[in-house]
């Protein structure tokens, strides 16, 4: 919590409600689980470039470019 934020090569997978701490990485264990989540991550990543996120400081209500209409 207090460490910088660092890069990982493969990331760190936690069953949080058996591990609620995060002490024990079950990547190794779990070689399932990188597949299905990098197709969510690129389902996302594809959906943010058709639709970007609408920007801070916008003014309340939304109101859309007509060119992104």
């Amino acid at each position: 919590m207090f460490g910088a934020p660092k890069r990982l090569n493969i990331p760190h997978i936690y069953n949080l409600l058996k591990d609620p701490k995060e002490d024990f990485d079950i990547a190794p264990d779990s070689t399932w689980i990188l597949p299905v989540v990098m197709t969510r991550v690129m389902e996302f990543q594809r959906s943010l470039a058709a639709e970007p996120p609408i920007r801070l400081g916008t003014p309340d209500p939304y109101e859309p470019s007509k060119r992104s209409r």
